[in-house]
């Protein structure tokens, strides 16, 4: 292809999206890498395209064979990074739901960030602004559609890092919120993505709470289901770190490697820490009460019935 052609196929792939003509975007694409640089800051459609807030476009553009999630411009921004900026700048914009749609259409297709200074910006600008609203929908998404170790390291680490700069109510609830996020990241990975997620438990404990044992609470759930998902605290250092939370957990958690656990529970472990058994088992249409077993909704219902003070010796396992 020369470069007269691929200028010109260029300028109808930005007038397809300019356009919101999904029909004209898909003929277009049949001719070109869906991911070609379409100017000199490298934006591919996709960019263009979640810069405009079209989100038919995005979706196009997603069913297109070989659309990259992870192309970077010349800022080196993912298209991930982009929809996130977008969501914040354009709060009070006409296209805020189309922006909030594009976000959750790329967490849900998998797509990851790239450059750490996006979640800087929105993060330190939302706590700066004391912008509860903003926070709480972006914890909230997300905790619904992103299933990304990176992007939940990323975030809890600026939520704790700017949190000095945060002077409003919320900012316990901002990090009892985000333990929704990292319990379901526990949940799906098990042992294959625990020790990423236990490496970010420390910006929950050493962060600044109004409510002290609203903190013990939260540690004691965190640490319940890291447990209960697999993982084994050898280390007396790590012993004696969670007794400062509880010393009943901390005991709890020395003698759980050596506790004999049922067959049922043995086999859900193995289904969260394969990523093949896990795939597996996210597209199958199982009965509800396989698929609530395997996602610990027996753990669930246990700690929310047990909301003060847990009982763990009742834990059965």
């Amino acid at each position: 292809m020369t470069s007269k052609m691929a200028e010109e196929l260029s300028s109808q792939i930005e007038s397809a999206i300019i356009d919101n003509q999904p029909d004209v975007l898909e003929t277009l694409l049949k001719k070109v890498d869906v991911n070609m640089c379409l100017n000199r800051r490298n934006d591919s459609a996709l960019f263009l395209a979640v810069k405009l807030s079209r989100g038919s476009m995005v979706k196009t553009l997603l069913s297109s064979p070989g659309c990259n999630l992870d192309h970077q411009n010349i800022n080196n921004y993912s298209p991930l990074d982009l929809a996130v900026v977008m969501a914040f700048d354009n709060q009070k914009e006409p296209r805020q739901s189309a922006c909030w749609n594009i976000l959750e259409i790329l967490l849900e297709a998998g797509a990851e960030p790239a450059c750490s200074f996006a979640m800087v910006y929105i993060v330190r600008s939302a706590l700066k602004l004391n912008d509860d609203q903003f926070m709480l929908r972006f914890i909230h998404t997300l905790t619904h559609f992103s299933t990304s170790l990176d992007l939940h390291s990323l975030f809890l680490w600026q939520l704790h890092r700017n949190q000095p700069l945060y002077s409003g109510i919320s900012s316990d609830e901002f990090l009892e919120q985000s333990a929704y996020f990292t319990i379901k990241l526990i949940k799906r990975y098990g042992k294959e993505g625990l020790d990423n997620i236990l490496s970010c438990f420390s910006y929950y404990s050493d962060s600044h709470w109004d409510v002290k044992n609203k903190k013990e609470a939260l540690m004691t759930k965190l640490l319940v289901y890291a447990t209960v998902c697999g993982w084994k605290w050898q280390h007396s250092t790590d012993l004696a770190w969670i007794a400062l939370f509880n010393p009943q957990l901390s005991h709890w958690c020395r003698k759980m490697p050596n506790t004999v656990h049922s067959l049922t529970h043995l086999c859900r472990l193995s289904i969260i820490s394969m990523p093949a058994a896990r795939q597996h088992f996210h597209s199958q249409a199982l009965p509800r009460v396989i698929k609530n077993y395997i996602n610990f909704c027996d753990i669930d219902a246990f700690i929310l019935s047990s909301s003060q003070n847990l009982p763990l010796e009742c834990i059965q396992l």
